[in-house]
């Protein structure tokens, strides 16, 4: 055989394992339950982006090896051409009509609030107290049924003796007492399994702001 037949042979091969390993790694992300996030936030600071990255960090880190994440983006705006444009009052029964047709299994809502910052001072330092809200609602579309509708709230103090303390430092460690307990609600209020009829055929993707 000649070189160059065997260098076409080794090219066909390799394409056609390529080729493989990615259907199947498609498929089995496909196999996963597909969950579609959305994501409002209305923190209302200066550091916003940083306290949604914090919020889609943690849902990508926690759910991506057991679920597929879908972005909710489209999802939102199908809502708003259903009249629903502040989603923090949206029902199930809205939420549940927006993803009729889609192969989605579950749904997460996930609003962060306008931050609280209050200043005080003492007789040896002054600093802040942020405080974090975070609605959260978890939809069972296959059922339409809540998972899990609730809120979030802590606070965090941030303080100095010498004075001139920041509120981002307080906010980022309040949402971080608040997100630890999101984490428990999701591992254990949403199912790693599905019924057959259900099965998503939606292409995975990263949950960002």
């Amino acid at each position: 055989m000649k070189l160059s037949n065997k260098v076409a042979m080794i090219v066909a091969w390799t394409i056609l394992l390529t080729l493989t390993f990615a259907v199947a790694a498609f498929a089995a992300e496909s196999e996963k339950p597909a969950i579609a996030v959305l994501f409002v936030n209305n923190a209302k600071t200066t550091y916003d982006d940083e306290l949604g990255k914090k919020i889609t960090d943690n849902i990508n880190s926690t759910l991506s090896s057991k679920y597929t994440l879908v972005p909710g983006k489209p999802f939102v705006e199908k809502l708003a051409k259903l009249g629903i444009t502040d989603l923090s009052t949206a029902e199930r029964n809205d939420i549940s009509e927006a993803f009729k047709s889609e192969s989605i299994n579950f749904v997460i809502y996930i609003e962060l609030q306008p931050v609280l910052i209050k200043s005080w001072e003492s007789f040896f330092n002054q600093g802040t107290a942020a405080t974090v809200t975070l609605p959260l609602k978890v939809i069972d579309l296959s059922q339409n049924k809540y998972l899990y509708n609730g809120k979030f709230i802590e606070q965090a103090d941030n303080s100095s003796i010498f004075g001139g303390v920041g509120t981002k430092a307080g906010a980022l460690a309040a949402l971080g007492k608040v997100l630890k307990s999101v984490d428990e609600v999701l591992v254990s209020r949403i199912p790693e399994t599905f019924a057959p009829s259900t099965k998503s055929n939606t292409a995975p993707g990263k949950i960002e702001q």
